[in-house]
């Protein structure tokens, strides 16, 4: 059945998408590399002659919703025929055919850490100062209104400390909660270092950052390498955590940590405490959809996560196995090449995640800081293609990305389920004032939780912050 006829998207629309893919190494069909000559040139035959170490990839537009599909399609193009190209999904307009170079077995490991280097604090420290390198994992300090790396721990006292989630870093969180806009956020930060007129400290110590490989490593090895930094000191510990810097919070504080610290707590924000559908394997190539999507929405606007570069990082992951349209045992495979995403499946047998159901018995608090998420009514079209609640939910039924055992649609905030927020961590009914709910007329996303006034102040109530 075909679609609507699609409107002609604006020519910047697709120049923000190859610029953002060319950051992961996507380009355009017909863009040289290396002096290479363009891949899309015809032979007679009127077959596209493709070498097998590239996978193409074409973007397309059903109804204003954006789908990758494997192969060429020409449909649209001028000057060449349709016949030369695949039958576009449900008869969508094709937004353009990309090249992806398809990897060896020896490259993942390689790739994943370059893509850790990309979306981590560490590419931005490098970039701001190229010549001075640094330790991996990374540890900073909240110092005079900006990060600075710092190698030591204060001994005793009271020390905060923020933990990053996958495909982010805390340059992004910083600025979320720094931007003129959030006067709530600013405050906050200026109130973390606060002392009284006697010179005492009010709330911390000393304001620390943990800049982790996400992505190439899992949360465990994470929660390990905080654990030995922090194994000097025996001061109080406050973590504020975003999306799977929780599950690296929960190792440490449950598994790693010293003993004999008095006092532990955490705010865990959109946290998969029981992972996320986004990372199931059999929903993956619906997330890379997904992650597409909602880069377009939100173009440059200031986010947590570069949406559309995680989406080609995927897909390069991906596709390097092999076909993977239907094939739930290569899916398997895609997904367990990358640590840090196996981590956060949300499937039964994750026994990294059914090894933190039992919650150990030590002096430690936790809050939550959770979503609902729904869109402004007349926005996003593709809300209800990947997440549901909607009209056309039913008949997305294969897209449908957060769904619970029957095949309904599970409330989330566009990237965790909600009930997951809360899994493994709560009991069954926390009490009221250890979890705060954003509900669906908030329109509060994944990554928009450090930009709310609600967040700040629930943070602040939670661990007393004066």
């Amino acid at each position: 059945m075909n679609s609507p006829a699609s409107t002609p998207l604006p020519q910047q629309t697709v120049d923000e998408l190859h610029a953002e893919l060319s950051r992961v190494g996507i380009v355009p069909l017909d863009q040289k590399v290396n002096g290479e000559a363009p891949i899309s040139q015809l032979r007679r035959s009127r077959r596209l002659m493709v070498d097998d170490s590239v996978t193409l990839m074409t973007l397309v537009e059903v109804d204003g919703v954006w789908f990758w599909q494997e192969g060429l399609a020409t449909l649209g193009v001028p000057g060449r025929r349709a016949g030369f190209g695949l039958t576009t999904l449900f008869g969508g307009t094709p937004v353009t055919t990309v090249k992806l170079e398809k990897l060896g077995t020896n490259q993942i490991a390689s790739l994943l850490q370059d893509m850790d280097q990309k979306f981590g604090s560490a590419a931005v420290e490098a970039e701001r100062a190229p010549d001075k390198g640094r330790r991996w994992p990374a540890l900073r300090q909240w110092q005079n209104g900006k990060l600075v790396p710092t190698d030591s721990v204060v001994p005793s006292g009271k020390i905060l400390v923020f933990v990053h989630g996958t495909f982010s870093n805390n340059d992004n969180l910083f600025d979320n909660l720094n931007v003129p806009e959030n006067a709530a956020g600013q405050q906050f930060l200026a109130d973390l270092l606060k002392k009284d007129s006697a010179g005492k400290t009010l709330n911390y110590d000393q304001v620390l950052t943990f800049d982790h490989y996400t992505v190439s490593r899992s949360p465990v090895l994470n929660a390990l390498e905080l654990a030995r930094i922090m194994a000097t000191s025996t001061a109080d510990v406050d973590i504020i955590c975003h999306s799977r810097g929780g599950l690296v919070t929960r190792w440490f504080m449950e598994v790693f940590d010293r003993p004999n610290r008095n006092h532990r707590r955490a705010v865990l924000v959109g946290s998969p405490l029981h992972g996320t559908s986004l990372a199931a394997p059999d929903r993956i190539r619906n997330s890379i959809d997904l992650f597409t999507n909602i880069g377009k929405e939100l173009g440059t606007a200031l986010t947590l996560i570069p949406f559309t570069q995680v989406a080609g990082s995927l897909m390069k992951l991906v596709f390097s196995v092999g076909n993977v349209v239907s094939k739930v045992p290569l899916m398997d495979a895609a997904v367990s090449m990358i640590p840090g995403l196996a981590a956060m499946s949300r499937v039964e047998n994750n026994y990294e995640l059914t090894a933190l159901s039992q919650r150990a018995s030590l002096p430690l608090q936790y809050f939550a800081v959770t979503s609902e998420f729904t869109p402004p009514p007349l926005g996003w079209k593709f809300w209800n293609i990947f997440c549901g609640f909607g009209q056309r939910a039913a008949a997305a039924a294969d897209n449908l990305i957060f769904r619970d055992a029957g095949g309904n649609p599970c409330k989330n905030d566009l990237v965790v389920d909600t009930l997951s927020m809360t899994e493994y961590a709560f009991p069954a009914n926390p009490p009221v004032d250890s979890v705060f709910t954003f509900g669906p007329d908030d329109h509060v996303f994944h990554t928009a939780y450090f930009q709310q006034a609600k967040t700040i102040d629930f943070i602040r109530k939670s661990l007393g912050i004066k």
